[in-house]
């Protein structure tokens, strides 16, 4: 993935992450201290400057009210083939 695909990335998930707090009727102050983060840290994410930790995902899908889902499919050194 070059630079560019990755910063369009970032941003295009900062502002899904946007929709779906305004949705929920949330304001960046009121997520962040749900997940016992800063708003600033919420801003960064919705302006696509960061990606939240991995760590955070099923709660802040569960904050949003959306169903969070992680696929990962085997890989050759798991031993699948």
């Amino acid at each position: 993935m070059n630079e560019e695909n990755a910063l369009r990335d970032k941003r295009a998930f900062g502002h899904f992450i946007a929709q779906k707090r305004k949705a929920a009727g949330l304001t960046q102050h009121e997520l962040a201290a749900r997940l016992y983060l800063t708003d600033t840290a919420v801003s960064k994410w919705e302006r696509g400057v960061t990606y939240p930790d991995i760590t955070l995902i099923s709660s802040i899908c569960e904050a949003l009210h959306i169903t969070c889902l992680l696929y990962t499919s085997p890989s050759p050194r798991d031993g699948a083939t």
